[in-house]
């Protein structure tokens, strides 16, 4: 987008833009033949993907993975021509690569993706949010720089921003600038619109970064209140405790105990893991209950030969208790109230 006009590609770049083209349209055809989940069953019936993938994603996904290098290389045929006219139609094209970002991040959705991370869904979320606005920020600034290419005074614009046509990083910058100064409303004016086109630009481009602040802000507070939700519940409890010991006076020893197990519960403690197992289907649930038992209660001489259903029927009326050093569990000769 920022290429001088007058100047072909290098062929170093030629060549990477038909590799990109490749790779979508090898993408395109992968997402053809890759199975999904319906109802609980994975569904790999080529005919049954097929159709699933059409009435889905297939028509932005083609529409993104349109070949424009391929096409450009079989008009020019693979030489540099300054016809502006033969290569109107690629380069115009070339604004559905804008488009691919959006496909980009539906790798934060992949199903392993997300378990090959193993991270905080809010986290992904803030990324993709980060990711969001750094896209758009770009895109914005690409749209300045093609609005402001028709500007019948462009080279003494371009002089009096001491910026070049070519290889000049400062070009980007200058339109970066404009796009972050105009998405937020902040609109500094050293670098501003001239003509009516670019009038009409900056005002459609500030209306809609009026809606993105708000859409940034409510979800970046959204997104922060959730990742700090069992913090915040675990501090309001700890209130609660020291207001109680400070009614009752307890000693320093007495609460330095206390405050001790609460932090060694937060740590050690999963929460609803009962729950987490009656989700489970049995067949499932007992293998991991037997994976369970093998690390705590399958080291008793007693459960050393029971059976996995034994464990997965044991382990969901299980539930943690702790400790602290020196206490007594139990004494011989009391009534045992649970095992």
């Amino acid at each position: 987008a920022f290429d001088d006009p007058a100047k072909c590609d290098s062929t170093g770049q030629r060549i990477a833009d038909l590799l990109m083209d490749l790779y979508f349209i090898c993408d395109l055809g992968i997402n053809m033949l890759t199975g999904f989940h319906e109802g609980g069953r994975y569904i790999d019936n080529p005919q049954r993907i097929a159709s699933q993938y059409v009435k889905g994603g297939f028509s932005f996904d083609l529409v993104v993975s349109f070949p424009v290098a391929w096409l450009e290389f079989a008009i020019t045929g693979g030489q540099c021509s300054q016809s502006l006219a033969v290569l109107r139609l690629p380069r115009l094209l070339r604004l559905l690569r804008i488009l691919r970002i959006l496909r980009v991040l539906k790798i934060f959705k992949l199903p392993i993706f997300k378990r090959i991370l193993s991270i905080d869904p809010n986290l992904i979320r803030l990324v993709k949010l980060l990711f969001g606005m750094v896209a758009v920020t770009h895109v914005a600034a690409c749209a300045f720089w093609w609005v402001k290419r028709n500007d019948p005074f462009l080279d003494d614009w371009m002089r009096e921003q001491n910026v070049a046509w070519s290889g000049d990083p400062s070009l980007y910058l200058i339109s970066l600038y404009f796009a972050v100064a105009t998405l937020t409303t902040v609109g500094y004016g050293d670098v501003h619109g001239v003509t009516d086109d670019e009038r009409v630009y900056a005002m459609v481009t500030m209306f809609i970064g009026t809606i993105l602040f708000a859409l940034i802000v409510s979800n970046a507070s959204g997104l922060v209140a959730n990742m700090g939700a069992v913090d915040n519940l675990y501090q309001h409890k700890m209130q609660g405790v020291r207001r109680f010991m400070s009614h009752w006076k307890v000693p320093k020893e007495i609460k330095r105990k206390v405050f001790e197990y609460y932090d060694f519960h937060k740590q050690t403690s999963v929460s609803n893991e009962v729950g987490i197992l009656l989700d489970l289907p049995l067949a499932l649930r007992s293998e991991l209950c037997f994976f369970m038992a093998q690390q705590t209660i399958a080291r008793v001489p007693l459960f050393k030969k029971a059976q996995p259903e034994f464990f997965a029927a044991i382990f969901t009326s299980m539930e943690l208790v702790a400790f602290i050093p020196h206490e007594v569990v139990f004494e011989v000769g009391l009534f045992c109230a649970m095992l």
